[in-house]
């Protein structure tokens, strides 16, 4: 076997298989790397369907590069996924400063002072025991 076309017929030879044999085994990671392939055809050549981008790939294709583009894979979606988190990370913060600047630039910080303050206020001894 040379290119993923050759594995595609070792596949359909396979015809013992169940559907979900057959999808636990070769589909996910053989479509990941063929529509991955064939998108970077289809952006460098608009001309070109995604079909027929998806048939150059299986053409082109060696069948031994699928472990290492799938692990490419892998680790660029954990390295999007890291930027996420840090970006929603970056994201809050922000906000939380924001909040902190509109009350600090405030015409009537006194007010937001004096509310912060009362809600901290603590309860005198006579007002704890007329509660309870």
């Amino acid at each position: 076997m040379n290119n993923l076309k050759d594995l595609e017929k070792t596949i359909e030879k396979n015809a013992h298989l169940s559907f979900d044999d057959y999808r636990a085994i070769r589909e996910p990671a053989i479509n990941a790397v063929i529509n991955d392939y064939a998108a970077k055809i289809v952006e460098n050549n608009p001309e070109i369907t995604l079909a027929e981008a998806k048939e150059i790939a299986k053409n082109e294709i060696p069948t031994a590069f699928v472990p290492e583009w799938m692990k490419n894979l892998r680790i660029s979606a954990n390295i999007a996924g890291t930027e996420l988190c840090y970006l929603e990370a970056i994201n809050g913060t922000l906000g939380r400063i924001e909040e902190l600047l509109s009350i600090v630039f405030s015409k009537s910080i006194e007010r937001h002072l004096t509310e912060i303050a009362n809600s901290f206020r603590a309860e005198t001894p006579e007002e704890v025991s007329n509660d309870g």
